[in-house]
Order: structure tokens, then C-alpha cells, then sequence
């Protein structure tokens, strides 16, 4: 049994968290959903589930672990956060889940959590001269993970079942189902 317990946080307190204990980067602009893991009660770590930030992975099918930020003193915390933010993914319908490390870091996390390597990419800035933006946070090459994973099938009477399904419009919308009276239908990834 884990040590550690995941609970939605807000997107305001998963930036606060990422600004204060992130070694290189700035809270994400959006995501889809906010993960906090607690050990005895005490915030150690945040992750933040998004759609991929390369416009060419963004195919609707993927999601993107945009951060997964932990203190230095809870040890294993960044494995059992992005494992847990995979199967989030998965329980939401996408069909793999992406994330990005820097060349100088390890990868063991992931490596624990059942990522694979892809390969590198190419790093740099996204600013051109016909369209300036900020300069990147660290602009070194990235090494570029992937948890590839089939959407779960419906379990009829199961309390919570997530699916994820796109209409005419193209947008994705989240269809959850549970064996009560309530039945929700909600807008995502907007």
C-alpha cells in the first residue's frame, strides 16, 4: 500500500506550489486537471495534466503531464505522481499520455512509473521574428517520455466510469457515469 494519497487541488494552489518548489520552470498557463499527493497530510507534490504543449502531438487522443513538481525530502513521490497522472489520462480516454524532461535529468521517476523513452527533441526557443515570445525557461534539448495505454472499456454499474468522446463540433466533452441517480456531462480541455 502507498504511503502517499492523491487529491484534486485547485489550479491556483497547484501554481503556488510549482512557483515556490519548481527547480526550472513556471506554473503551466492551463491544463485539464490538478493533481496534489499528500503524505500524512502534508503537500509534497503537485502535477498538473494537460494538452500537449507541441501543436503536432496535440491530436486529441494525447494528454501531456505539463509539470510534476515534489519536495527533495519526500522520496519517491515524483514516481507515484506521474503513475498516478497516467492512469488519470487513461480513465479520461486518451489513448497515451507524454511528458518531458530535461538531457541534464535522470528520467528514473518515469523510468518507475512504466515510461518509455521516445527521443529528444529539439530544445530552443519559440520565438521567430514574425512572432516574438517570452524566452524560454530553459531552452536546452528535452528528452520526450510516453506512456502508451488503450482507453478502458465501460464497466456497466461501476460508480465513476470516465469517457471521453468528441462530437460533431470536434471538442472533447467528458461523459461520467455512475450507478446513482446523477449523471453528469462537462466541457474539458477548453
Amino acid at each position: 500500500m502507498s504511503r502517499f494519497t492523491a487529491r484534486h487541488v485547485t489550479f491556483r494552489e497547484a501554481c503556488a506550489f510549482i512557483a515556490a518548489h519548481h527547480r526550472h520552470h513556471r506554473p503551466p498557463q492551463g491544463m485539464i486537471v490538478c493533481l496534489g499527493l499528500y503524505e500524512d497530510g502534508r503537500l509534497v507534490g503537485v502535477g498538473t495534466l494537460g494538452r500537449p504543449v507541441a501543436r503536432r502531438a496535440d491530436d486529441g487522443a494525447t494528454a501531456e503531464v505539463t509539470r510534476c513538481c515534489v519536495v527533495p525530502e519526500a522520496r519517491h513521490a515524483a514516481s507515484a505522481l506521474d503513475a498516478r497522472l497516467r492512469r488519470l489520462a487513461q480513465a479520461l480516454g486518451y489513448d497515451r499520455t507524454l511528458t518531458y524532461t530535461l538531457e541534464s535529468e535522470g528520467g528514473a521517476s518515469l523510468r518507475a512509473a512504466g515510461a518509455r523513452r521516445l527521443g529528444k527533441s529539439a530544445g530552443g526557443e519559440w520565438s521567430r521574428p514574425s512572432r516574438e515570445r517570452e524566452a524560454a525557461a530553459v531552452p536546452e534539448p528535452k528528452v520526450r517520455w510516453c506512456w502508451d495505454h488503450p482507453a478502458p472499456p465501460l464497466r456497466v454499474g461501476c460508480a465513476a466510469e470516465v469517457l471521453r468522446r468528441v462530437g460533431r463540433s470536434g471538442r472533447k466533452r467528458i461523459l461520467i457515469v455512475s450507478t446513482g441517480a446523477m449523471t453528469a456531462e462537462a466541457e474539458a480541455g477548453e
